[in-house]
């Protein structure tokens, strides 16, 4: 018969692993130094494990059922679109002469075309941040970041930033804001791009009727000792 200080036991052991699950899940960096300089940017192992991917990214028409242009949005480029490879690659930004990345090694090459940083399912952001390799080179004019929707129409742009003066960018929200997409400017190497978002609502459930069960047992076994 299971012991009661092994269902305690165990009770506990959930409790804890759902509570790392829950700190774990909130917030992580990619910072591409374990990939080998020029590799394809989702093969990231940090990117992988949390669902985001890499894409070149490019405003697309939106079209109404009459075919009338009502807008615009951004999409990921595919190969498709004119037999080009569009995959995004990480470089070590010091072989390339434009300064360390601040990570150390690698860093994501954007100089050449905007980058999609993509999520798997939207996500309720509290921040969204990034370095910027250590060169003075970069678009001349003021760049912002761009977050999309699950259709790719802009929700937030940031306050302007000079990527030739900026060594590193920080977007906060008051309240948490349902991200699908992010837009990297062109123009620049992107290093430690660290997302922290609110746990899934599952996650805190799973920890509170687990700490519910927890204080359960623990107050029944008190009473059968007295």
């Amino acid at each position: 018969m299971f012991k009661k200080s092994n269902l305690l036991s165990t009770l506990l052991a959930v409790v804890v692993s759902t509570s790392s699950i829950a700190a774990s899940a909130s917030q992580f960096t990619i910072n591409f130094d374990l990939l080998s300089s020029g590799a394809n940017a989702n093969l990231d192992q940090v990117a992988i494990d949390n669902g985001v991917s890499f894409a070149s990214g490019h405003l697309v028409d939106t079209v109404d059922a009459d075919f009338n242009v009502t807008g615009q949005h951004w999409a990921a480029y595919s190969i498709a679109d004119d037999n080009v490879d569009p995959s995004i690659f990480v470089q070590n930004s010091a072989n390339l002469g434009w300064g360390a990345a601040p990570s150390g090694v690698n860093a994501l090459d954007a100089r050449f075309d905007q980058v999609l940083v993509q999520f798997a399912n939207p996500t309720q952001l509290s921040s969204f941040s990034f370095n910027l390799d250590s060169s003075s080179y970069g678009n001349p004019q003021a760049s912002n970041v761009l977050f999309l929707d699950k259709d790719g129409n802009i929700i937030f742009t940031s306050n302007d930033y000079f990527q030739s003066t900026t060594t590193s960018f920080n977007q906060s929200f008051a309240s948490s804001l349902t991200v699908s997409a992010v837009v990297l400017t062109s123009g620049k190497l992107y290093d430690n791009l660290t997302v922290a978002a609110v746990p899934e609502p599952e996650t805190y459930a799973m920890l509170l009727a687990g700490l519910g069960l927890l204080g359960f047992v623990s107050r029944r076994r008190n009473n059968e000792q007295v």
